[in-house]
C-alpha cells in the first residue's frame, strides 16, 4: 500500500436551518487544518538512516585504514630488501668474492625500513602493538621486567616494604608493596598491581612464569629513566631510593640487528626479513578481518535501526492519520477512501509482515 500525503481544505459545514450552526465547527476545523496537515506530510515520508550506531566506529575504522597502508608500504620494503640480500648473494657467489660495490644501497633500504618501524604506534593509528597483536583499544603497551623483582627473591629472607617511585603524569609518584616468604606468585602478583596501577603500570605472570610489568608505549621513557625502588635493608638498600635497570620485552621485528657486513651476515639477516614478511602477513590478514567484522557489525546495525526507524514511522503514522480522519475533512476522507476500500484485516497483517 502506498501511502499518500493527505491534504486538508476547508470542511463542508453541516445543513441546516441556521447559518450559525456550522460556523464554531469550521472555525475549529481551520485552527488545526495547519499543524495537521503538515503532522499528516511529515509522517507520511519514513526517517531512515543510522543514527549513531556506535560512537567508536569511525575511530576504529579509520586505525584499521592506517593500519593496513602501514603494512602494505612495510611489506613492500621489505621485499625489496630481500631481493637485494638475494641478489648480493648471487652476485658475491658468482664472482667468489664478498666485494660490497652495493652495499651502500642496501644498508639505506634496511635503515629506511628501521625508520618506518619506528613509527609503527602512530603510523597505525595505535591498532598495532609491537609484537603486531592488534590493540583494540588504541593505546598499545610494552612489557618490562626490573631487576630484583623476581619471585626468587621477593620469597627470600623476612618481610620487606618496598617503595617504587616512578614519573606520571609529569611528577613523580611513590607505591608501597609489603613482600613476605609465604606469598603465593599469584599473590604477589596482586599486591604489585594494586600499588602500580594508580600510576598506569600493572602488574602481570609472564608467559617463562616470572613477574612481568606492562604499561602504555608512551610512558615507557618516563618510566625507564625514572624507576627508583627504596627497601628496607633486605633486598634493597636501607633509607634512599636507587634507580633500578628496567628491560623491555624485544618487538616482533628488530632491524637495528641486521648486517649486511658479510656473508654470514647478510645470511642471517635473510632469515629475519623473511621472519619480519611473516609476521606482517599475518597482521595484514588480522586487520583486513578487523575491518570484516566492523562491516558486518555496521550491517547488522543499520538493519536493527532501520526496523526500529520503521516500526516508529508506523506508529506515529497511524496516530497521525486517526487524528486527521477524525475531523471528517471531505477531501482528506477522499484522497484516503480509495486506499483503504475493501482493505481486509488479514492483508493488512500480511502487509505488516513482509515489512
Amino acid at each position: 500500500m502506498q501511502a499518500v500525503a493527505l491534504e486538508t481544505s476547508r470542511p463542508v459545514a453541516r445543513q441546516s436551518g441556521t447559518g450559525s450552526a456550522a460556523a464554531p465547527r469550521a472555525v475549529d476545523a481551520a485552527q488545526h487544518r495547519p499543524a495537521t496537515q503538515e503532522a499528516v506530510r511529515s509522517a507520511a515520508v519514513p526517517h531512515r538512516g543510522l543514527r549513531t550506531v556506535d560512537p567508536q566506529y569511525n575511530r576504529r575504522v579509520a586505525a584499521a585504514q592506517q593500519a593496513l597502508q602501514f603494512l602494505v608500504t612495510a611489506r613492500k620494503q621489505l621485499r625489496d630488501i630481500e631481493t637485494a640480500l638475494t641478489q648480493r648473494s648471487a652476485d658475491a657467489a658468482r664472482a667468489g668474492t664478498g666485494a660490497r660495490k652495493d652495499g651502500e644501497p642496501l644498508d639505506e633500504r634496511i635503515r629506511q625500513f628501521a625508520e618506518l618501524w619506528s613509527t609503527r604506534s602512530r603510523a597505525s593509528g595505535g591498532l598495532l602493538g609491537r609484537q603486531l597483536e592488534l590493540v583494540r583499544d588504541g593505546v598499545p603497551r610494552l612489557g618490562f621486567t626490573v631487576r630484583g623483582l623476581d619471585f626468587a627473591t621477593l620469597r627470600s629472607g623476612p618481610q620487606e616494604l618496598l617503595s617504587l617511585a616512578v614519573e606520571a603524569r609529569g611528577r613523580t609518584e611513590v607505591s608501597s608493596v609489603l613482600v613476605e616468604p609465604h606469598l603465593s606468585d599469584d599473590e604477589l602478583v596482586k599486591r604489585f598491581d594494586r600499588a602500580l596501577a594508580p600510576v598506569g603500570v600493572r602488574a602481570t605472570r609472564g608467559a617463562d612464569g616470572e613477574l612481568r610489568f606492562e604499561a602504555a608505549e608512551s610512558a615507557w621513557p618516563a618510566i625507564r629513566d625514572t624507576l627508583a625502588i627504596r627497601g628496607e635493608g633486605r633486598r634493597f638498600p636501607t633509607g634512599r631510593f636507587n634507580r633500578v635497570p628496567a628491560t623491555p620485552e624485544p618487538p616482533a621485528i628488530r632491524p637495528q640487528e641486521w648486517s649486511v657486513e658479510d656473508v654470514t651476515a647478510r645470511e642471517g639477516t635473510l632469515r629475519k626479513v623473511q621472519q619480519a614478511s611473516e609476521h606482517l602477513r599475518r597482521a595484514h590478514l588480522a586487520v583486513t578481518g578487523l575491518l570484516a567484522e566492523e562491516s558486518t557489525r555496521l550491517a547488522a546495525a543499520g538493519q536493527a535501526a532501520s526496523a526500529r526507524a520503521d516500526a516508529q514511522w508506523c506508529a506515529q503514522f497511524v496516530r497521525t492519520f486517526e487524528a486527521a480522519a477524525s475531523q471528517g475533512d471531505y477531501r482528506m476522507l477522499a484522497a484516503a477512501a480509495p486506499a483503504v476500500t475493501r482493505l481486509s484485516r488479514e492483508r493488512v497483517i500480511a502487509a505488516l509482515k513482509s515489512l
